[in-house]
């Protein structure tokens, strides 16, 4: 999402988010979205409603593939909440075609959050480490 938005900021000189980032790119970060959308800004609503969409297709694949029973999503995106959950289950109910009530599957934000791959490397380094 970090490189959609400094691209499409490159677009849109008249976006609310170069207020966000003080006109520096380079401060660009995950936050930056949210707070565009809190703005009601028109290029971070784009911005975001792609990216939910990128993020229902590849869950949709996942879910076609391995038939989770949950899908958890970590890392600083987990920060959004509900705010991001809402808009992806209504995109992969929507685009997926077998839709969420029939895989009847859970996305849930993973509640080690943003600690989430710090967990799973030291697992997984712990688990090597045995063998």
């Amino acid at each position: 999402m970090i490189a959609q938005t400094k691209l499409a900021l490159q677009k849109d000189r008249d976006s609310a988010l170069w207020e966000i980032v003080g006109d520096d790119l380079d401060v660009v970060d995950g936050k930056t979205i949210f707070l565009g959308l809190d703005k009601k800004d028109k290029t971070a609503l784009t911005i975001f409603s792609d990216y939910v969409g990128y993020l229902a297709d590849g869950i949709i694949h996942v879910i076609d593939t391995l038939h989770p029973e949950a899908v958890l999503l970590g890392g600083g995106i987990a920060n959004a909440g509900q705010r991001l959950l809402r808009p992806l289950r209504e995109a992969v109910e929507k685009r997926g075609y077998s839709g969420m009530q029939f895989a009847n599957v859970k996305i849930e934000i993973a509640k080690l959050g943003n600690q989430a791959g710090m967990y799973g490397a030291y697992a997984l380094a712990k688990q090597s480490l045995s063998v």
